[in-house]
């Protein structure tokens, strides 16, 4: 039986590749957003390929500049399994 369990460094993957294309979409390169974020744009290429995770902190970041709500960049397969895998008996009255 194939296990459902997604690795760390397949959730870096995930994250890492979805916080590039929002990044793109925006029309931001990895030089921009590294200054204005003021990190290396190296390390951001390196986020961003899943070998660094990124930081809570890093994220709120890029979100601030961007724009968005940091939730914007968690992709969507892995907000769904948060939301199934972490039911409460609150969550079900929100």
């Amino acid at each position: 039986m194939k296990s459902n369990k997604l690795t760390n460094q397949a959730i870096n993957n995930m994250i890492g590749k979805h916080v590039k294309n929002v990044r793109l979409s925006h029309k931001k390169s990895r030089n921009q957003m590294g200054k204005a974020i003021n990190i290396n744009p190296r390390t951001l290429e390196e986020n961003e390929k899943g070998k660094y995770k990124f930081t809570l902190e890093r994220l709120f970041f890029i979100a601030n500049n961007l724009n968005i709500c940091v939730t914007k960049l968690i992709p969507a397969e892995l907000k769904g399994r948060i939301n199934k895998n972490n039911k409460t008996n609150s969550d079900k009255n929100i």
